[in-house]
């Protein structure tokens, strides 16, 4: 993605190697200019996943509460099964904006993994101690 001009760049040697922070993105020839800046400027801004964050909190929320709160009622009854349906349908729709924000080339796999978990541990903190 980023494309440096590896022949500006001083590494160093194999024995003494150099740590470098000063270089230029060229960028993705292939692409347009006006997507590549948008690739640059995004590229170092995405860790971690804001919107997979929310969206794990918030299906997580709603899985803990509601396991916690229909827990007493018989296990064929149709609040159960609907509670259930709900619970899949909000980790089903994490699971949608997790996959959406990879897809669309806005995070990398690790920063939407890292929000979905920082989503969850909030939850479930606040479903188990505060609650």
């Amino acid at each position: 993605m980023c494309t440096p001009n590896w022949k500006e760049i001083d590494c160093g040697t194999k024995d003494n190697p150099k740590f470098i922070t000063e270089y230029e993105c060229l960028g993705n020839p292939d692409l347009g200019k006006e997507y590549a800046d948008l690739l640059k400027k995004n590229s170092q801004t995405s860790f971690f996943s804001g919107h997979a964050s929310i969206a794990w909190a918030s299906a997580s929320f709603i899985f803990f509460y509601s396991r916690e709160k229909f827990q007493f009622y018989a296990r064929q009854s149709v609040v159960v099964k609907l509670h259930r349906i709900v619970q899949l349908l909000c980790i089903g729709l994490a699971i949608y904006v997790s996959y959406t924000r990879i897809g669309d080339y806005w995070h990398h796999p690790t920063d939407v993994f890292v929000g979905a978990v920082v989503g969850i541990m909030c939850q479930y903190l606040n479903a188990h101690y505060l609650m």
